[in-house]
Order: C-alpha cells, then structure tokens, then sequence
C-alpha cells in the first residue's frame, strides 16, 4: 500500500502545482533536509518529501487488513527576507506559508482506491537555518490491504465480489 499512497500523493501534487505552473520537486523522504545532506547534496527548491511512517494493521477477515498510516509530508523552501516586523520586504518572506498552505490544500482529503481521505493532524515549522525553512504536515488516513488475497496465481478477476464486498483497483 505505501507504493499506491506515495503515487496517489506525489501525483496530486504534480497536478496541483501545474496548474499554478510552478516546478516543485517531489521525492520520497531521506532526511533530505538535515543540514549535512544539504551542504552534501544540495536541494531543488522548493521540495516535498513524502515520508509514509508506521502503519499499524488489524486483520478483518481471510487476509484482508485495514492500515492506520501516519504520513509526514516536508515542505522546504528557500526563504532571503527576514520576516521581521517592519521589513519592507516581509509580505515576500511570508510566503513561504501560501506555499504550504498550497501543499495541505491539494492533499487534505485525498483519497484513492483503497485510500481513505487523508485528515491533517498538525503542522509545523520544524527547522530554518541556511536560508531554507522546513514545515512539517502530518495527516492520517486508513487503507484497506487486500494483496494476500492475490499471489502471482491469482487475478482480480477470480475473488467473488458478492464474498469479499470490498473495493478493489482492477487496474494494476
């Protein structure tokens, strides 16, 4: 299911900064925005990382799971102006915050095959140093793990919809 969830995200985010025709750099999360990897490997900016953390699974029937997945996407972008009261400029520096509002507009309740909405639980500013600031915005959702139920032998076609009612992607 991470794979299914990290394109669902990464795919809506795409779309969403299109349409504002903004290039944004999405990847997976490794700690891409610790102050040694950035000096080591430095950023495309802005950034969203998408880290998937612990999903915690309780069995419902015959190997189908239902997953409560904790989500931390990180948002990193290049800030120059102060944003001191005063500053001719600060109207410019806070724009850092449209951007990640952008960012949990575009994904609070998202939602996908076997995906339920994704629900923000809270956001911060976690770091800011070498003119990069770093918010954090954590969301939940539930999804639903069918997989067992399909090995290389078995196809989607071949579970009996009226004995597993659930919704299944017939598209992988």
């Amino acid at each position: 299911m991470d794979k299914e969830l990290y394109l669902a995200i990464s795919n809506k985010l795409l779309a969403t900064f299109e349409k504002y025709e903004k290039k944004v750099f999405i990847d997976f999360w490794n700690n891409q925005t610790d102050e040694q990897n950035i000096k080591a490997f430095p950023l495309l900016l802005p950034a969203v990382f998408i880290e998937i953390q612990e999903t915690v699974y309780q069995e419902l029937y015959d190997g189908v799971q239902n997953g409560n997945v904790s989500i931390v996407i990180h948002v990193a972008q290049d800030q120059y102006s102060d944003t001191y009261a005063g500053n001719p400029d600060q109207t410019g520096a806070l724009e850092i915050f449209d951007f990640t509002k952008k960012v949990f507009l575009a994904l609070q309740d998202l939602s996908g095959p076997n995906i339920q909405p994704l629900e923000r639980t809270s956001q911060r500013l976690q770091e800011r140093f070498d003119k990069i600031v770093k918010h954090e915005i954590r969301f939940k959702t539930f999804v639903e793990d069918a997989s067992k139920l399909l090995d290389n032998d078995t196809k989607y076609e071949t579970v009996n919809p009226d004995l597993y009612p659930f919704h299944i992607d017939k598209t992988r």
